[in-house]
């Protein structure tokens, strides 16, 4: 179970595009004729100056580009409500396109209305963009076409031979198969390119698989990370819409108490197959007694194009093993069943979670204490690390952090 969130930065949604080899008008022995057209319009290098520019389906883009290109280029929206859909000011909108060519290729996408005003989705901006395995005609600089065997690479490395400019490598399980740089895109807005490798049908050497764009619209992670904190401390869904692509808010909300209710009852020893709605409203209004005395300060530290990383500061009940203990007792000094694990009895869990309501008004808030988060486009570690945190400020995994 996870709740649904930033993905900020990061987390983003991927957005896939399907080509067939030999498709189309096309007939199959001029399969690859496209590419001498592609090449008369494709740098012979990747540089920082044409990272964003790529040559697709017979036409050459310059990302970020807004949507209205992809319709003047012959493609439509999947769904027809987004024909006349309304972009609200500063706002994510993810929809699908797809090309009439008679291959059904098919993008899902991500644009993004940088201007306060509403606008149409046709003058909203790509924002998000991956270009995948089965996917129309698509060159990039440096006469790189994806998943295609004559220009395999002998090494990971050896992609760099394409590179006029400096690119890194994002660690992926210490094998180096992405690689990434930034770029200063339309508008001069700052985006970023992602090379992905893999190995070919031999296994032994590498092809470019994926290419995704990003675009510096994509919420900061760190507003992210300040955003959802205040957001389950507060009980208060403001703070989440105000950056959300998904427009969370209650929804969010909602998701994200409840999660962290069942996650709380774990902490302090209690792990059952599913929770009783009683078990997690009781386990909620302890979370109500002790979020409205935290104080959480998001600081945004080092970032780069690999990462981003982020101190929170916050305060947590003083002396929490103590107090846990102290319900435990109380708890079993109430408890008249005869099971042998009272871990394991809902009916043991509630009492305790009713002595720790009866005594947490009284708990005292005077530590200072301080969690370092880094994001690098690992959603799922950037989920568990603000899940410590949160359980850090009830009291549980106090003992991670305490200083």
């Amino acid at each position: 179970m996870r709740k649904a969130r930033f993905s900020a930065v990061a987390i983003a949604m991927i957005c896939v595009l399907s080509c067939f080899s030999g498709c189309g008008l096309i007939k199959k022995k001029d399969s690859n004729a496209w590419k001498a057209e592609a090449r008369e319009q494709m740098p012979d290098k990747i540089e920082k100056t044409n990272a964003g520019r790529f040559y697709m389906n017979g036409h050459v883009y310059s990302f970020p580009f807004k949507v209205g290109e992809l319709l003047e280029n012959g493609w439509n929206y999947d769904n027809k409500d987004d024909k006349s859909a309304s972009v609200p000011g500063t706002s994510w909108y993810t929809y699908k396109v797809s090309l009439n060519d008679g291959n059904k290729h098919t993008i899902t996408l991500e644009a993004y209305n940088e201007s306060e005003e509403s606008c149409a989705l046709s003058d909203a901006y790509v924002g998000l963009l991956t270009l995948d395995k089965v996917c129309g005609d698509v060159m990039f600089s440096g006469d790189i076409s994806l998943n295609d065997n004559d220009n395999t690479l002998a090494t990971s490395e050896s992609i760099l031979d394409y590179c006029a400019d400096a690119f890194e490598f994002v660690p992926d399980n210490n094998i180096k198969t992405h690689l990434k740089t930034t770029f200063l895109g339309n508008d001069d807005n700052q985006c970023s390119i992602t090379y992905i490798l893999a190995p070919d049908e031999t296994g032994a050497r590498y092809v470019i698989s994926q290419v995704n764009y990003e675009c510096a619209f994509t919420i900061d992670v760190a507003d992210y990370v300040t955003a959802t904190m205040m957001s389950i401390t507060r009980n208060d869904p403001s703070y989440i819409n105000s950056i959300s692509r998904k427009s969370a808010g209650e929804g969010f909300l909602s998701g994200a108490r409840d999660y962290y209710a069942e996650y709380f009852l774990y902490v302090i020893g209690f792990d059952f197959e599913s929770i009783s709605t009683e078990l997690r409203e009781k386990a909620i209004t302890y979370m109500d007694t002790v979020f409205p005395n935290i104080e959480v300060i998001v600081t945004k530290g080092s970032s780069s194009i690999l990462n981003t990383t982020m101190v929170v500061t916050y305060t947590a009940p003083d002396d929490f093993d103590s107090h846990l203990t102290d319900a435990m007792i109380a708890a079993a000094d109430e408890y008249d069943s005869e099971s042998e694990n009272l871990q394991s009895d809902p009916a043991f869990a509630g009492l305790v979670l009713d002595k720790l309501i009866e005594i947490a008004p009284d708990f005292t808030y005077t530590g200072k204490h301080t969690y370092e988060l880094t994001y690098t486009g690992d959603e799922d570690q950037l989920d568990y690390d603000m899940d410590i945190v949160v359980l850090c400020m009830l009291g549980g995994y106090e003992y991670q952090t305490a200083e």
